[in-house]
């Protein structure tokens, strides 16, 4: 209305508890997922998101998206900024055990056990 865009969201309520997914096996690619309160009440939000309240989105390169999920992850941090380092997980990993195949989790454990890196 009179050339001011319209909100995307009430800045009074900041967005909390945002999930971000990224695949390796697609770089450029990325989801964000909003709890239901969220896009209920952000109506425009809410029509950019799926089904499942996710903004899927396509970054102009891996790097790009990396640096887009560093910055948002540490936004969104909770705890003292100071303390942040290389080890620090900015994000919950949703990987359940159950849900990993024997492969995955063989190299997972190989991984582990060679301290991060595999041959």
């Amino acid at each position: 209305v009179n050339d001011i865009p319209e909100p995307i969201h009430n800045i009074q309520n900041p967005i909390c508890h945002l999930s971000a997914f990224a695949d390796p096996s697609r770089p450029k690619y990325l989801s964000l997922s909003f709890p239901p309160e969220v896009t209920v009440s952000a109506p425009i939000l809410l029509s950019l998101c799926n089904e499942n309240n996710q903004l899927d989105l396509k970054a102009p390169s891996r790097l790009f998206r990396e640096a887009f999920l560093l910055a948002l992850g540490i936004a969104m941090f909770s705890g003292n900024i100071s303390g942040l380092n290389t080890k620090t997980a900015l994000f919950k990993s949703i990987i359940q055990s159950d849900t990993i195949d024997k492969d995955e989790k063989l190299h997972l454990a190989m991984k582990s056990r060679a301290g991060g890196h595999t041959n």
